[in-house]
């Protein structure tokens, strides 16, 4: 949005219906298809990027990293902090174990939400009989002092991993 420009408001039919969304197969190495909506792709001035995306069954995000090493797959967007909620369906994050070459599933149901850190190798599967729904928000983390608008509060996160 440009300074000074009224705030702009959209509906949920409103993302499916604007434009064409993205359909990728085997997206980050994964199995499937996975369509992806964007949410104010072009409207919004944050580093920051909101999408719906449609899981088939038996669909996945294939593991992958977002960081500054090499194994980045797509290391023109750098370090990305990546959050996924899951509005529809079950589904299953993994993250690997570098250390020892293994995966760790954490089932993740509908209301349920994952937030993953920069450098943490992580996919997303479909893990039910429908298609699921995922809304996911990913963008750079925040370098030096981050300043919230509810400071002072404990997280009601509850920690999976510290691989």
């Amino acid at each position: 949005m440009k300074k000074n420009e009224v705030a702009r408001a959209c509906h949920l039919d409103d993302v499916f219906n604007r434009g064409e969304p993205q359909i990728s197969k085997q997206y980050h190495g994964g199995k499937g298809k996975i369509t992806r909506y964007g949410i104010f792709n072009h409207e919004s001035a944050q580093t920051s990027t909101m999408q719906i995306w449609d899981f088939d069954v038996g669909s996945s995000e294939g593991i992958h990293v977002h960081d500054n090493s090499e194994h980045n797959d797509r290391a023109e967007l750098g370090a990305l902090e990546e959050i996924y909620m899951v509005l529809r369906g079950t589904g299953s994050l993994q993250i690997l174990d570098r250390a020892k070459n293994q995966i760790k599933d954490v089932m993740v149901d509908e209301g349920q939400a994952v937030c993953v850190p920069e450098g943490v190798h992580h996919g997303f599967r479909n893990e039910g009989v429908s298609a699921m729904r995922v809304l996911i928000q990913w963008g750079p983390p925040a370098q030096g002092k981050i300043v919230r608008y509810r400071t002072g509060m404990e997280s009601t996160a509850t920690e999976i991993s510290r691989l």
